[in-house]
């Protein structure tokens, strides 16, 4: 599907459950395909937002949405940093981060970062694996986009699609 995210889009939009799949275009399993359950719920007020090292908000980052997903990410060649299934808010096994620049009038970028080692919130991150997807288009009951996953730099990637259960 063409992209079609615009500034009106919202990642809280995405919430719900939905069949994840992911097909690997690089990497050591490229032409692979995986499926999976994935499950995406609304964050409390206060663990929506990214903050500073001075406890402030970061500005234009919102995590508004965290789940779980059950896929098989070695099938694809894509790193899996912890628990995949974590329910804890602090710690999910899948997180949504919107990105918005400061002046709001143009599309966000929307990311689905995988594991719980990579979501923690009480550890600040500057370097290490990753598996990340962003979102391209939304539509009815069904987004998908691009994903890539390393630890040193981009080791496998593809495209995705989640539809609804």
């Amino acid at each position: 599907m063409e992209p079609n995210i615009t500034a009106s889009t919202r990642a809280e939009a995405l919430a719900g459950d939905y069949r994840l799949v992911m097909v690997a275009t690089a990497g050591a399993e490229s032409s692979h395909t995986v499926t999976g359950e994935l499950e995406l719920v609304p964050h409390d007020a206060e663990a929506r937002y990214m903050r500073r090292p001075d406890g402030s908000p970061e500005p234009g980052v919102q995590l508004p949405l965290y789940g779980t997903t059950d896929i098989a990410l070695d099938r694809v060649g894509a790193v899996k940093l912890g628990d995949l299934g974590s329910t804890d808010p602090m710690r999910p096994g899948v997180v949504v981060l919107e990105q918005r620049a400061p002046q709001g009038d143009s599309a966000p970028e929307i990311t689905l970062r995988l594991g719980s080692l990579a979501n923690q919130r009480d550890v600040t991150r500057f370097d290490g694996g990753y598996t990340a997807l962003r979102v391209t288009w939304v539509a009815s009951g069904r987004f998908g986009g691009t994903w890539q996953s390393g630890v040193t730099g981009p080791e496998a990637r593809g495209h995705f699609c989640a539809f609804s259960n």
